[in-house]
């Protein structure tokens, strides 16, 4: 398996720094089949910012874990996934410790990934320098230091357990871990997930800041953290359904999920969308979305739309 090359340089343009071409991630589980990425296909180029959005459940944060090689025994993977050119879903072990947090960084969801017994430092430095390298133990520290004081924690944070911080700070060390070796491309899981308002505008400012000069995938369910994406897709039941520019998505959404989910902010009225999302087990026939949608017809309930286009796109009979 060709290993995956080692390229800092990013400039934005329209060179695919990510390609993923017909995904899918299945859990094998004693109840059934739970297909929770279900053929997946978009480019983020070089320099990008795209949001993945959807509700909890739709496959959001398995892509991230599926595209780190982070998925339990239970998983089965088909498709392609091709950073920087090389295919990556069958790299060995080795290779993916080469590739996580030196080309693609990690911000992920759960505070929980922080070890509660170890100090700040400790897990910023083992950020830094994962394999024990050669770096000496003072140039460890103070880019530590640097770190910490880059996404705005002072200095006295480096000697505190996770529970002596507040949430907002504990996820400014989870960010501050995702860049420590500089990727090219990171992955932001949920990064706002449990802040307030205050909070959370702080955290997308300190995300638009990081990500001048690298690629970013955001998973998210707040749109409008999504807003500081240029491109968005959103996901249903495993799949996309829409895709675009985040202006057209936001002011001009064409798949009624799409417009149900606008529609649920607060500054839209909070208007919920009838029923629940489907069992990723038991995935409707046609359209995923027919059983929810004030539009079906019976060609949405035996036909499956496509997605089309390829930088932007609708997967919907009524609005092809």
């Amino acid at each position: 398996m060709k290993s995956v090359p080692i390229d800092k340089t990013i400039q934005r343009s329209n060179e695919p720094i990510l390609k993923v071409k017909g995904l899918k991630t299945t859990f094998i589980t004693k109840n059934g089949d739970v297909r929770a990425v279900n053929g997946l296909d978009f480019n983020l180029n070089n320099g990008q910012r795209m949001a993945i959005i959807g509700e909890s459940g739709c496959g959001k944060s398995v892509l991230a874990q599926t595209i780190l090689n982070l998925l339990p025994n239970n998983a089965q993977v088909s498709g392609e996934i091709l950073f920087q050119n090389s295919a990556i879903l069958n790299q060995s072990d080795e290779q993916m410790v080469a590739l996580r947090g030196k080309l693609i960084g990690l911000i992920p969801q759960h505070l929980s990934s922080l070890n509660p017994l170890m100090k700040t430092h400790l897990q910023v430095e083992e950020a830094i320098q994962p394999d024990g390298g050669s770096q000496e133990k003072n140039d460890i520290s103070r880019k530590m230091l640097n770190l910490l004081n880059s996404v705005g924690l002072r200095t006295y944070v480096s000697e505190r357990h996770p529970h002596q911080l507040s949430g907002g700070m504990n996820r400014r060390v989870l960010i501050s871990m995702g860049i420590a070796q500089n990727p090219s491309l990171l992955l932001a899981d949920e990064p706002t997930t449990g802040l307030d308002t205050i909070l959370r505008h702080k955290t997308v400012k300190l995300l638009d800041r990081i990500t001048q000069d690298r690629s970013l995938l955001l998973i998210t369910h707040d749109i409008n953290v999504a807003r500081l994406c240029e491109t968005i897709a959103v996901m249903y039941a495993g799949e996309i359904i829409e895709k675009g520019s985040a202006e057209e998505i936001l002011e001009n959404p064409k798949h009624p999920y799409t417009e149900g989910l606008i529609a649920s902010m607060p500054s839209r009225g909070m208007s919920s969308i009838p029923g629940l999302s489907p069992s990723l087990i038991e995935i409707p026939s046609g359209c995923r979305f027919h059983p929810r949608c004030p539009l079906a017809t019976e060609q949405c309930m035996k036909i499956h739309p496509v997605l089309n286009g390829e930088q932007a796109g609708v997967r919907c009979h009524a609005c092809s």
